[in-house]
């Protein structure tokens, strides 16, 4: 999901119609404002957090895992 033209649309740049993505869209917006914890973002901030804060299980199981690595095992994976 992006924000284009002002308003919050699916990777395909057409408006939010069905229940599964009303559905993560809120789901990905609860976990926005948590993290952000009432902070003045800007729409830029807000685009980063929601790439971020929206992914499935698998991809926070993955972030989890490098996040976890140190400079030497991430230097490694390249």
């Amino acid at each position: 999901m992006k924000i284009q033209n002002g308003r919050w649309v699916n990777n395909q740049g057409e408006a939010l119609t069905t229940p599964e993505e009303h559905n993560k869209f809120q789901d990905t917006l609860v976990r926005v404002k948590s993290f952000s914890k009432d902070k003045g973002l800007t729409y830029k901030k807000i685009q980063v957090l929601f790439n971020i804060l929206s992914t499935n299980n698998t991809m926070d199981n993955a972030l989890t895992s490098v996040l976890s690595m140190d400079n030497k095992q991430l230097k490694r994976l390249f």
